[in-house]
């Protein structure tokens, strides 16, 4: 037994009918206004989310390819000079993952060469000195600083507590 094939009529009939339905359900004099505003704003509203999206994606992509770039060419051309802004800057954000008190240690950096001040704990300074070697643009590390082996009262350092 074969299947038979709806004809076109019906399926034309089938589409008017449900073309007719939907001008009614949103020509409608009582409710039109209402469900013809529902589907505007939740056309727009993914509009705006599909273009803040594709907008985030971009800007991540871009920082993913200059974050290459700058990995190919310090691996293949060397390292890329660092200003001591920059370096000291870049030192001060890595301490803030390795040391408890962060804001007790000073940093200064003259042509690459580091200098670390103020106080931090005897378990993190080996792991300070051996992450802050290892960054680029680091050519030495001098410590001049005072290693507590705990702390009572959270230390008031930074700036103005240097241990230069």
């Amino acid at each position: 037994m074969t299947a038979r094939k709806a004809s076109p009529t019906i399926l034309s009939l089938i589409a008017a009918a449900g073309a007719g339905a939907a001008m009614m359900y949103f020509l409608d004099p009582s409710s039109g206004a209402r469900r013809r505003a529902r589907v505007r704003d939740g056309t727009s509203r993914v509009y705006r989310g599909t273009r803040e999206s594709a907008r985030k994606k971009a800007v991540d992509l871009r920082n993913r390819a200059q974050g290459w770039n700058a990995r190919l060419s310090r691996t293949f051309g060397g390292a890329v000079p660092v200003s001591d802004d920059v370096l000291a800057n870049r030192i001060r954000s890595q301490l803030g993952h390795l040391a408890t008190h962060a804001g007790a240690i000073d940093v200064r950096v003259a042509s690459g060469c580091v200098k670390l001040g103020g106080r931090v704990l005897l378990g993190e300074a080996a792991q300070i000195v051996a992450a802050i070697t290892s960054m680029d643009g680091v050519r030495s590390v001098d410590q001049n600083w005072a290693i507590a082996e705990e702390w009572a009262v959270a230390p008031t350092g930074g700036v103005g507590g240097s241990g230069f």
